[in-house]
């Protein structure tokens, strides 16, 4: 707990707004020596940051190609609902369909997100098109305008507090949409630092040291067994 340092942590809005206060809390209480530094980006500008080495670890969606000079490591899954006004028609519905769904219009990511991905190959592959009220890069402001009543919204489940998001319902909708994979994003042939080590054991403590060490060299790791293994993420999630 004596490590001394700092941390540059390259994710999202929604990952720095609702994954990692519980997990930032915990870890400047075991190591108050070490520094966190968030720096709030999309995803391609985690692959830059991460690659150029200007921060030293990325918590995103984005997936390494071959000849990449990062790396990357499933460690959550993100699961979706979708989020309605309190006493919205479909909040009277017993089974959620993709059908039921796309006969109201989305506020919906940008296009440049992968959650948006996800959403539009599962109503294409049902012959769906939704109507796009209008997109967001932000959650919160995706919320707002569900909230006026501007549309309804797929998002990841973690974004979701019942306590704060008073006038919204949250539809459980996993068995519609595939789960996100949140990543570990680290450069290739990097360092693992002592108190970058130290973060990751309070952020995914069920991510052993030799996986990562192996995945730094560079050696192959079985992302598909990983993503399939990975734990729901949650607002509450501490070490």
């Amino acid at each position: 707990a004596n490590d001394v340092g700092d941390i540059r942590v390259a994710t999202n809005h929604v990952h720095a707004r609702y994954l990692l206060p519980g997990i930032v809390k915990s870890f400047t209480r075991v190591f108050p020596s070490i520094t966190l530094a968030l720096q709030q980006c999309d995803p391609a500008q985690c692959r830059d940051l991460i690659a150029s080495g200007d921060a030293d670890v990325g918590i995103s969606t984005i997936a390494a190609k071959p000849a990449d000079s990062i790396v990357t490591i499933p460690v959550y899954r993100l699961p979706r609902c979708v989020v309605v006004p309190q006493g919205h028609p479909l909040t009277h519905e017993k089974s959620l369909t993709l059908k039921k769904i796309a006969k109201f219009r989305l506020i919906s990511n940008h296009v440049t997100f992968a959650g948006r991905s996800i959403i539009d190959e599962a109503f294409s592959q049902e012959g769906l098109k939704p109507v796009i009220a209008c997109s967001v890069t932000d959650t919160d402001v995706c919320k707002t305008y569900v909230e006026i009543g501007l549309g309804i919204a797929v998002l990841a489940t973690l974004a979701f507090n019942p306590k704060f998001d008073r006038g919204l319902v949250s539809l459980d909708a996993s068995h519609l949409f595939r789960s996100n994979i949140l990543n570990l994003v680290l450069r290739r042939h990097g360092y693992l630092s002592r108190p970058l080590e130290s973060f990751l054991s309070v952020f995914a403590p069920h991510i052993h040291r030799d996986l990562l060490l192996k995945a730094l060299d560079g050696a192959d790791i079985n992302t598909e067994l990983l993503s399939r293994r990975a734990p729901v993420a949650t607002q509450q999630l501490k070490a």
